[in-house]
């Protein structure tokens, strides 16, 4: 057999090993967005709660629920106070409110040094996961409980603000402290709405007294702006950051989209989520308070930067990458990843635009192998 009849035979052999099809995107520069969506409630800019900063009983209610109120109006009469108050018991529950607030401060310290540890561990970790040292598993294992003792933290600073709020209270019962003629009224702090009454003329309230809150009297709601409160999944929480752009829809009236900022992100309970306090922008002509709603809080929004689909991302032997077509044939390309927006993520390396990288098609994927041969089919992956 000569040799021309020799490299016929091997061309035609090559040239009929299998050539899988596959879905390939051009990867290029694009913008990223991610989005968290939630319920919501219309609530108004300010509210208060007020509660009996005296024990007494009530004389007269002079307002009633929906009623409107001015800054200064009388809303509550009682008739008679403490008549024989007791400074030396006041004082002691002051000083023993202030041990709370201290040993809740040092819980707090405390807490935040398992947070610098779990950040520190963290760090290494992922030094260690990046150099292949340690499974994928362990550096999120360190992760996870960064998150914990970060959790951990906005819990303990929840009973600081507690044991302070107690501290004002118990601070204030001693200082009203009068004469049993004296006759008390409690006055509106602002132009408000009567959102609920909770007592009723003859009824006896007591004052706030060590652990104990005062008697609620009335809650308020003021008539000028609002805010919304939205439940967000725990899943989600730990994108949600103060000063994200939120675009808020009111079913009450579905053809407007307001403007808003997230304002505040509450503490998670029960592994449920947490409320997030949204501010008004820009014009919430017809919104009233009560009023139910859906928001969507833009988590990531990073412009101009390499990015790939997440269905590019795969991990082999624990190693986080993409398969790249490089003239016809297969490479696993390692890469690192920085944001996720809701359909792509970015790559700080491993890739640069132009390269085409698989992303299908699933029935494919098991059967992928370096250097084998495919045909590449260019498909665009929409979304941002």
């Amino acid at each position: 057999m000569g040799n021309s009849t020799f490299l016929l035979i091997a061309f035609l052999l090559v040239g009929c090993s299998p050539v899988l099809l596959v879905d390939v995107e051009i990867v290029r520069v694009r913008d990223l967005r991610a989005t968290t969506a939630a319920d919501c409630i219309v609530r108004a800019e300010r509210q208060i709660h007020l509660t009996a900063g005296v024990s007494g009983l009530v004389d007269r209610v002079t307002v009633v629920e929906g009623e409107r109120v001015v800054a200064g109006q009388v809303l509550v009469r009682l008739a008679s106070a403490r008549a024989d108050a007791d400074d030396q018991r006041l004082a002691a529950v002051v000083a023993e409110a202030r041990v709370q607030v201290e040993r809740a401060r040092l819980q707090v310290r405390i807490a935040e040094g398992q947070l610098d540890l779990a950040r520190s561990t963290a760090a290494r970790q992922e030094a260690l996961w990046q150099n292949r040292q340690v499974a994928r598993s362990e550096y999120q294992a360190a992760v996870d409980e960064v998150e914990v003792a970060r959790a951990e933290v906005a819990g303990k600073q929840a009973a600081v603000d507690e044991a302070e709020s107690l501290l004002r209270v118990a601070e204030a019962d001693q200082q009203g402290a009068w004469v049993a003629s004296r006759e008390i009224v409690v006055q509106a702090p602002f132009a408000a709405v009567v959102a609920r009454v909770h007592v009723a003329e003859g009824l006896q309230v007591q004052a706030a007294s060590g652990r104990y809150r005062g008697s609620a009297l009335l809650d308020l709601e003021s008539v000028n702006g609002v805010k919304v409160e939205a439940l967000v999944p725990a899943t989600d929480l730990p994108t949600v950051v103060a000063g994200q752009p939120v675009a808020v829809r009111v079913h009450a009236l579905p053809d407007r989209e307001f403007a808003g900022r997230v304002r505040a992100v509450g503490v998670e309970a029960y592994g449920v989520g947490a409320d997030v306090e949204i501010e008004a922008l820009g014009s919430w002509a017809g919104v009233r308070p009560g009023f139910s709603c859906a928001v969507e809080i833009v988590t990531v929004d990073r412009r101009g930067v390499v990015a790939v689909p997440r269905l590019a991302l795969l991990s082999r032997d624990e190693v986080l990458g993409v398969w790249r077509v490089e003239v016809g044939r297969l490479a696993f390309v390692p890469v690192r990843t920085g944001v996720s927006g809701d359909v792509h993520v970015e790559v700080l390396s491993g890739l640069t635009a132009g390269d085409r990288v698989v992303i299908g098609p699933f029935d494919v994927a098991g059967k992928l192998e370096p250097a084998q041969r495919v045909q590449p089919v260019v498909r665009r992956f929409n979304g941002f």
